[in-house]
């Protein structure tokens, strides 16, 4: 009962509990007459003061579960589920639960994330394990979530349909890709990477629309809520602005030929580091407003923030399908693709992709990144990022000569030194091994 006492302390707040369970400790003797008097006092409140409330043994913490008010009983069952559905609370093969699962899952969270998870055992049951996290990330507090409990009851009722939706656009993105990457290539004369939008992204996607209120009944609606079925890269070694004029050049040839039709540009970062310039992105706007079609200016702070650089293009492909073409420098890319790991978390994505190995692997990062915010030290982290950015662009601009290396982690964040670029690429390559294996074994069965 020690484990179930180290959750219940989370649950009680309040000086008087708190006095009292430090008493307690100094006399063991006058535990019971104790415990009844200031039982009667326990708020069962929100999660505050989490480590300044005395542990207890396990007979101390048997007897004080029992005096618990039935509320704080009720909650606390609740947030011990919350951690079983999360896969961090685990327990042996008798059911007895493992103290360092439960250490775990209470060191990582913060005040207003162990509400929500309250909110959601109380008001929906069995919910599955992505789309109890889903639901966790898409709503900032357990109010928001209250406000919305009617999209999501819609959203719980559709569940299957939308994914059914999601299965049959993943089909329909691997059938174009082929003809997507063509369109491409003859365009720019540059091979692109391409990948089609996979089941748990669509999935993603159209759930968040659904749960803002809006519909999405079929796939054509899908269509319109996944405006990247297809994804292409230009990762180039050469960023110059020479480079990237014969690129501009060959964009609006293709524009013209309707190969590609584009209806938005994402140009991210500031003036002076972005890869398309002024004058080559209203040479884009001037080509496509030949054809009838209006491309806004769009200077996105959404990722520049971070300090991350791109030229991005959403645009309809000659078959039809809808298409993103990104548009980095190799650097930039490698690194993009490592800084991705605690960015999809942050953003709540299922980043394990329901593989067992994976999931396990990339438990310790899920745990960094959320401690982070717990602790108030994201924004050192933020600024690390940015800095690593920044450092990259200048780079590849050739304004820093010499050997290649990233800005130093922050002292602050010793603790935290998974989540470094250093430490970032190794998980990536094993990440990356695993998902190939997994892919492998797929194909084979």
């Amino acid at each position: 009962m020690a484990n179930y006492f180290a959750l219940a302390r989370k649950i009680i707040t309040g000086k008087t509990a708190q006095k009292f369970m430090t008493s307690t400790v100094k006399s063991a003797s006058a535990f019971p007459t104790t415990i009844e008097k200031a039982a009667v006092k326990m708020k069962p409140t929100a999660i505050e003061n989490i480590n300044k409330i005395t542990r207890l043994g396990n007979r101390k913490s048997t007897e004080l579960y029992n005096y618990l008010p039935k509320e704080a009983q009720k909650n606390f069952e609740n947030l011990l589920s919350a951690g079983k559905r999360l896969g961090y609370v685990k327990t042996d093969v008798s059911g007895n639960i493992l103290s360092g699962s439960l250490e775990r899952f209470l060191s990582v969270f913060d005040k207003n994330s162990y509400s929500k998870m309250l909110y959601l055992e109380q008001n929906f049951k069995n919910l599955e394990k992505a789309d109890f996290k889903k639901l966790l990330n898409i709503y900032k507090t357990p109010e928001k979530m209250a406000a919305n409990k009617k999209n999501i009851i819609r959203w719980l009722e559709q569940n299957e349909k939308l994914k059914n939706i999601a299965k049959a656009l993943e089909n329909e993105g691997k059938n174009l890709a082929e003809n997507a990457k063509k369109d491409i290539l003859d365009t720019i004369g540059i091979e692109p990477q391409c990948r089609s939008k996979g089941f748990e992204s669509i999935y993603d996607k159209i759930s968040k629309e659904v749960l803002k209120g809006k519909e999405v009944n079929d796939i054509a609606s899908a269509r319109n809520v996944v405006r990247d079925l297809v994804g292409t890269r230009l990762i180039l070694d050469d960023v110059s602005p020479g480079a990237m004029q014969k690129i501009t050049d060959n964009i609006c040839k293709g524009i013209e030929n309707g190969k590609i039709n584009p209806y938005r540009i994402s140009n991210y970062a500031n003036a002076s580091k972005r890869y398309l310039s002024d004058a080559q992105f209203e040479q884009i706007q001037k080509a496509a407003a030949k054809k009838g079609i209006e491309i806004p200016r769009i200077e996105s702070d959404q990722i520049s923030v971070s300090g991350y650089v791109s030229a991005q293009m959403n645009f309809i492909h000659s078959n039809g399908v809808a298409g993103e073409l990104q548009i980095r420098g190799k650097l930039m890319h490698k690194y993009a693709e490592i800084e991705h790991i605690p960015y999809d978390i942050r953003m709540g994505k299922n980043i394990g992709k329901n593989i067992p190995e994976l999931e396990k692997y990339f438990e310790p990062i899920e745990d960094a990144v959320t401690s982070l915010k717990r602790n108030g030290l994201d924004k050192i982290y933020d600024k690390y990022i940015l800095d690593c950015y920044k450092y990259i662009r200048k780079y590849e601009q050739g304004k820093i000569v010499g050997k290649f290396k990233l800005p130093q982690f922050p002292k602050k964040l010793y603790d935290y030194k998974i989540l470094s670029f250093e430490s970032l690429d190794k998980i990536h390559v094993k990440a990356n091994k695993i998902k190939g294996a997994y892919e492998l074994l797929e194909k084979a069965a």
